[in-house]
C-alpha cells in the first residue's frame, strides 16, 4: 500500500531481493576484495566482524554471486541459534547428506570427512561461509577448528570466509585467519547517497525527504545499514498513513521512538548546498 502511495515500484528496502544492488561503503568493499583474494589464493581463512546490521549477511551474499563457477563448491551456512551437534549435521546435509534430523553427530562428521576427501581427489576447491559464528547456542569455535583440519590433512583447496560481532570470542581462530576486517558504520554522506539511490532505483525520489528530517535519519540510524533501511521503510508507511505530502523531522521523531532508538542531540552530519 505505502510503496503505491509513494508512486515507488516495489519496496526499496527489501534485502534479500535480487534487486537490492550492492553498496560498498564503508569498509565493505575493501572486506569483499579481501575475501575474494584469500579466496583466490587458496589461503586458509578470511574474518569480518562487526554489530548487528552492519552489513555482515549482505556482504556475504555479494560474496557468494562473485565466486567464480563452477571450479569452486560453495557451503554456507547461518550458524544462528546452533550447538555443536547441529553444527556437523548442518554442514553435512549442505554438503547433501540428507541426514535426518535423528542422525548422530558422529554420522555427520563421517560424511563430512568423507566428501572433503572427495573433493580433494577431484582437486575441487570448497569455500565454507560460516555466518553469524558467535550467535551460536554454544561454542562451536572447536568444531570450526575441527573442520579447518580436516581439510588440511585431506589437502583440499579450502578456504573458510567467517562473520561474526565480536573476534574476541574466537581467539584461536582469530589466530587462524589470514586476515580480520572490522565493518565500521556508513557515513553520513554514504548513509545518504544509498538511500536516495534506493528510493531512485523503485522509481521515486530523496526529494520527499526534508533537510531536517535527513539529519534526523543519519543521526538515528548512526551509519548502521539496517537500522538505515528500517526506519526509512517505517517512515514511508507512516507517511502513506498519513496521507502526508513528504516525510518530516517530526514524522521520523515518531518513528525512531515508536522503534524504540534513540536520538542524541541534534547535531549537524553533512552539508547540504
Amino acid at each position: 500500500m505505502h510503496c503505491a502511495y509513494w508512486r515507488l515500484t516495489h519496496d526499496p528496502f527489501q534485502a534479500n531481493s535480487p534487486d537490492h544492488a550492492w553498496f560498498p561503503a564503508g569498509d565493505h568493499d575493501e572486506a569483499l576484495s579481501r575475501m575474494l583474494y584469500v579466496i583466490e589464493r587458496g589461503h586458509r581463512c578470511g574474518m569480518v566482524w562487526g554489530p548487528t546490521g552492519i552489513g555482515k549477511s549482505r556482504l556475504l551474499r555479494e560474496l557468494r554471486r562473485q565466486i567464480p563457477q563452477p571450479s569452486t563448491t560453495l557451503v554456507s551456512a547461518d550458524l544462528t541459534g546452533l550447538n555443536r551437534s547441529d553444527f556437523a549435521m548442518t554442514l553435512a546435509n549442505a554438503c547433501g547428506a540428507g541426514l535426518k534430523p535423528t542422525a548422530s553427530s558422529a554420522s555427520a562428521w563421517t560424511y563430512l570427512e568423507d566428501w572433503v576427501r572427495g573433493r580433494a581427489a577431484v582437486q575441487g576447491r570448497v569455500v565454507w561461509i560460516l555466518d553469524e559464528l558467535d550467535a551460536a547456542a554454544e561454542s562451536i569455535e572447536p568444531d570450526v577448528l575441527r573442520l579447518a583440519r580436516l581439510a588440511e590433512r585431506s589437502r583440499t583447496a579450502s578456504t573458510m570466509i567467517l562473520a561474526l560481532q565480536r573476534p574476541g570470542l574466537t581467539i584461536q581462530l582469530s589466530s587462524f585467519a589470514d586476515f580480520v576486517v572490522e565493518l565500521t558504520p556508513w557515513s553520513a554522506a554514504e548513509s545518504r547517497t544509498f538511500v536516495s539511490q534506493a528510493l531512485d532505483s523503485v522509481g521515486g525520489s530523496a526529494d520527499i525527504i526534508t533537510d531536517d528530517a535527513w539529519d534526523l535519519l543519519l543521526d538515528a540510524a548512526a551509519g548502521n545499514p539496517q537500522r538505515l533501511m528500517r526506519i526509512t521503510e517505517v517512515a514511508l508507511v507512516a507517511g502513506c498513513v498519513m496521507e502526508a505530502s513528504d516525510l518530516t523531522a517530526d514524522l521520523l521523531t515518531a518513528v525512531v521512538h515508536q522503534l524504540g532508538w534513540e536520538v542524541t542531540e541534534h547535531r549537524t552530519m553533512l552539508t547540504v548546498d
